[in-house]
């Protein structure tokens, strides 16, 4: 058997024609034939700049360099810039002005999106991800210097109407040790998504297919990070671009349930994450769960609002579950129940233990010697204790430590990403939050899956 012609019968990694050259590097993305206007009377000048897109002090398109029309005010909101390819005038916020040799130099921050069509039939589309974890994926090839090599870098996804592939680009490894330690910056993923059946890929479906992926990726992520740099192809040709000031999460490593030691059953996630967003009843839910789990999770968002928000997404899921989809309770029903008895008949429902895990001993023990409750039950006295500052929840606020409510905020997060993952029907392996033992020996099967 020649070990090479059976690599070659793998398929092909998925070739970035972006990467990260370092941490918080801005990505140039055209450097010539902009026009730029300083209001609607006045007659259109050239720009002889650059557009990029930066991460700091926050993601954002900007773009610099001379222009030779007259001269526009600092400040103003008349300014527009016209890129090469699209006749569509983007808004910009003019940031800085001085003299130039030949006329004015300039920079600033564009408002809108932006849109660039070659004109084509758009066949693929191709995105980038930012800081997205690795994981144990599927074989893919690489056409390296001395023949081709294999690494585990794919992540399958596709459902009735789609196929996609998610790529790791092995080139920033480094990237990705640096900024785990400091903090960061760097696109880390490419993916490539196709219909599998006839259908006419417009603006409209690519919005709608980047605006899903962008919740599915922040769910596995625990923070935004795309897609970016959106781009349909027509075979090799891009004849389509985007770009925008796109959301980015935090800059440095945040946790999240999603499996990085074992392979986890992502693509099964996807068809069900797919169907649970296209659906009337639970969309509007899962999309604000997701946005409220994130901004939870953000590690500068201090532990006592994370709590308050991890009852309120909770409760959201709750009224969906039980009222809308299943009909257990009617609106005047549920309306009656206290918060801790609708998060626990949310969590019973979908097979998820509300007593809290036993490696979270200091919140155990607190639990016990203070609150004699379960995980909902404590999550909600704490909330009240903290909206609501009478003497008595003063009292027992003073008696959590950092450690009680760092745990206590944990297991507020676990319980929308177990709930997400339930409603989604997910049966794979998940990583358990604030667990203290070995990488690895955190993940475990979802707790609704029947032990053999």
């Amino acid at each position: 058997m020649n070990i090479f012609e059976e690599i070659k019968k793998i398929p092909k990694r998925v070739m970035p024609n972006i990467i990260s050259n370092s941490l918080n590097d801005p990505i140039e993305i055209m450097s010539d034939g902009f026009t730029f206007q300083v209001n609607k009377e006045a007659t259109a000048g050239v720009l002889d700049g650059t557009l990029r897109f930066e991460w700091f002090p926050s993601s954002r398109l900007e773009f610099e360099g001379i222009y030779n029309g007259e001269a526009p005010d600092i400040g103003s909101d008349e300014c527009t810039i016209l890129l090469p390819d699209s006749s569509q005038e983007a808004n910009v916020l003019l940031t800085n002005l001085t003299p130039a040799k030949n006329g004015w130099h300039i920079s600033g921050i564009i408002n809108d999106q932006i849109v660039i069509s070659k004109g084509g039939a758009v066949e693929e589309i191709r995105f980038y991800l930012v800081n997205f974890p690795d994981f144990i994926g599927d074989g893919i090839r690489d056409e390296g210097e001395f023949g081709p090599g294999l690494f585990s870098g794919r992540l399958p996804l596709e459902n009735e109407d789609w196929s996609a592939v998610l790529d790791k680009i092995p080139e920033v490894n480094h990237l990705k040790k640096a900024s785990q330690k400091k903090g960061g910056y760097y696109i880390s993923h490419v993916g490539l998504i196709k219909p599998k059946r006839s259908i006419q890929i417009t603006s409209n479906k690519i919005k709608e297919v980047i605006d899903l992926l962008h919740y599915f990726f922040g769910f596995c992520c625990g923070t935004w990070s795309g897609p970016l740099f959106i781009q349909g192809l027509n075979g090799s040709k891009i004849i389509w671009q985007s770009f925008a000031s796109w959301k980015t999460g935090a800059p440095q490593r945040v946790q999240s349930w999603f499996p990085t030691h074992f392979p986890g059953k992502i693509s099964e996630l996807f068809k069900g994450f797919i169907q649970k967003y296209f659906e009337p009843d639970i969309q509007k839910t899962l999309i604000n769960a997701i946005s409220w789990l994130i901004e939870a999770n953000h590690p500068q968002n201090i532990q006592e609002s994370s709590i308050v928000i991890s009852q309120i997404a909770l409760e959201a899921l709750a009224w969906t579950h039980l009222v809308e989809l299943k009909h257990h309770y009617t609106p005047k029903e549920f309306s009656k129940l206290p918060a801790h008895k609708r998060i626990r008949k949310l969590l019973s429902e979908l097979s998820i233990p509300t007593r809290a895990p036993t490696y979270l001993s200091e919140l155990q023990t607190f639990v016990k010697n203070e609150l004699r409750t379960d995980g909902p039950g404590t999550l909600t006295k704490t909330r009240n204790a903290l909206v609501h500052s009478t003497k008595k929840n003063r009292k027992l606020m003073s008696k959590m430590n950092s450690t009680d409510l760092y745990q206590l905020r944990q297991l507020g997060l676990t319980y929308i990403e177990l709930s997400v993952l339930a409603l989604c029907g997910y049966k794979g392996k998940y990583s358990r939050r604030g667990w203290k033992g070995w990488k690895g020996e955190d993940e475990i099967e979802v707790p609704w899956v029947k032990k053999k």
